[in-house]
């Protein structure tokens, strides 16, 4: 790649197929032509792909996935600084929830850091992570935002940047940016759809996704319905016996476990209705693309959520928390899929056509390359200055 054109290095966590990797993929496609670009991760493990698919360079470093480990923490850190004085990056763009205040404590001393970009892919304290968790994550948060470089923030709904609170902007600068889907390959269904209703979840177990909340969903659905999991962890015998205690042997028959998928444009073409059932989000990648797919939306009150329900033509916001929630979820999973089998051409294109004025991956695009130039002001490309203070 050209070195007229500034290093970034994009900052991700764990190397399977989720949200983040598929975000970090979205800011190289925006961001190509502009930066030379360096992915860090843990070892790719199926998210990572398109960095071989662009050309990108990618550093592997142990520990950026999420841990409570102090040891793993401080290896990680040191070699993540290790890159950072190899790599001499103009910017810096910081996304997975570790990778945020490492990436603010390897700047903490440099007298010229690079610019500091960092995504907050939900806030990581509050309503969803438990109280202890949220104390210790408001602390180190705050405390690394104090002592760390001034940086650029950015949110991915006005939601979470009220919540941030006191945290947000001060002496950084913030900005609310959209996710956008790209999935591409839309086309309204055709033919008989059946009298079954075929649900499906992009997603992976893990307490933040709290499928358990899934299975006892199902539960409360007559046996017409039936439901696909797929993504990390959802082929996994721990999670079949889960759902097997709720829905019992014979039950599990009504549900796919399908473990991660490369291309998510088949399980939504095969899909009635999109659920997600998580504790807490910034804004689901996978909601959205669900929408782009013309799909109605079955979801917790999760960040991001009561957004989309205002122009998503068919969307419902369920509480799954106990079993009057659920029963009423049931009933209107049921109300809301059957309504889009009326028609489901005409009522996949009025959904998709919100996407478009609303997700489209075009103008998440625009407002990055907007904030890359607005942080590139001053920068001279291709050189980074990585001095440390006082030397």
């Amino acid at each position: 790649m050209s070195a007229r054109r500034p290093k970034l290095l994009l900052l991700g966590g764990d190397g399977a197929r989720s949200g983040v990797p598929r975000y970090l993929g979205q800011l190289a496609a925006a961001l190509v032509d502009r930066a030379e670009i360096v992915v860090v991760s843990e070892e790719d493990c199926g998210g990572f792909g398109f960095v071989h698919e662009m050309g990108l360079g990618h550093r592997v470093v142990e520990g950026l996935a999420s841990s409570l480990q102090p040891g793993r923490l401080i290896r990680a850190t040191r070699a993540l600084g290790r890159v950072i004085a190899e790599e001499a990056p103009a910017v810096i763009w910081a996304n997975a929830r570790l990778t945020l205040p490492m990436a603010r404590w390897c700047l903490r001393d440099l007298a010229t850091p690079p610019r500091l970009i960092c995504t907050y892919h939900g806030i990581p304290f509050g309503p969803g992570h438990g109280w202890a968790m949220s104390i210790l994550q408001r602390f180190v948060e705050g405390i690394s935002l104090t002592w760390g470089p001034v940086e650029w923030q950015v949110f991915l709904t006005e939601e979470d940047r009220s919540a941030m609170g006191r945290l947000a902007g001060g002496r950084h600068r913030w900005r609310v940016i959209s996710n956008g889907s790209d999935l591409g390959g839309f086309a309204p269904p055709t033919g008989s759809q059946g009298p079954g209703i075929r649900l499906v979840m992009l997603t992976r177990d893990a307490p933040q996704k709290d499928l358990d909340a899934a299975a006892r969903l199902m539960a409360a659905l007559p046996d017409r319905v039936t439901l696909s999991l797929h993504g990390s962890g959802t082929q996994s015998e721990g999670l079949k016996r889960r759902f097997a205690a709720v829905l019992g042997a014979d039950g599990l028959d009504r549900v796919h476990f399908g473990g991660p998928l490369a291309d998510v444009r088949l399980a939504l073409r095969a899909a009635d209705g999109f659920l997600i059932t998580s504790r807490y989000e910034g804004q689901s990648l996978a909601m959205l693309e669900a929408m782009e797919f013309g799909l109605p939306v079955i979801s917790t009150r999760v960040g991001g959520a009561a957004g989309m329900a205002l122009v998503h033509p068919m969307m419902a916001l369920v509480d799954l928390s106990g079993p009057v929630g659920v029963r009423t979820a049931a009933e209107q999973v049921l109300a809301l899929c059957q309504a889009w089998k009326r028609d489901p051409a005409a009522a996949a294109r009025r959904i998709h056509e919100s996407w478009a004025q609303n997700y489209s991956g075009d103008f998440f695009r625009a407002d990055v390359r907007k904030l890359w130039d607005e942080v590139l002001e001053g920068v001279v490309p291709g050189k980074a200055a990585l001095t440390r203070a006082g030397v």
